[in-house]
């Protein structure tokens, strides 16, 4: 019928937000070990800068960096958490366990 594909795409579109405020918060249960909590930022059109939610300098535990993670992201945002506030807060890095073929987290000296 003609149309149909049409109809298709504005129910998806219509629905798309609906569909992205369900599911962009949740997690695998296979990950739910790593008791991760997510946060974001909105953006204020009339400014252009990022809207914090409410977040507490105790509620960051630790980072950790990925495999593929450059140096200078590292010294980035180690530099940007040096503040006391923050010398609670461990960093990571994953590593490869070539023994047990899986991905661990390692302090970062």
């Amino acid at each position: 019928m003609p149309g149909e594909a049409d109809q298709f795409f504005e129910n998806f579109r219509r629905n798309i937000n609906e569909l992205y405020e369900a599911v962009r918060f949740m997690k695998a249960v296979c990950w739910r070990y790593e008791k991760e909590r997510r946060y974001e930022i909105e953006l204020s059109p009339a400014h252009e800068k990022g809207v914090a939610r409410a977040f507490a300098s105790t509620d960051l535990k630790h980072v950790i960096f990925g495999l593929s993670c450059e140096e200078k992201t590292i010294e980035r945002i180690r530099a940007l958490l040096r503040d006391v506030e923050w010398s609670h807060v461990q960093f990571l890095r994953a590593a490869r366990d070539a023994v047990n073929l899986k991905v661990v987290a390692e302090p970062l000296g």
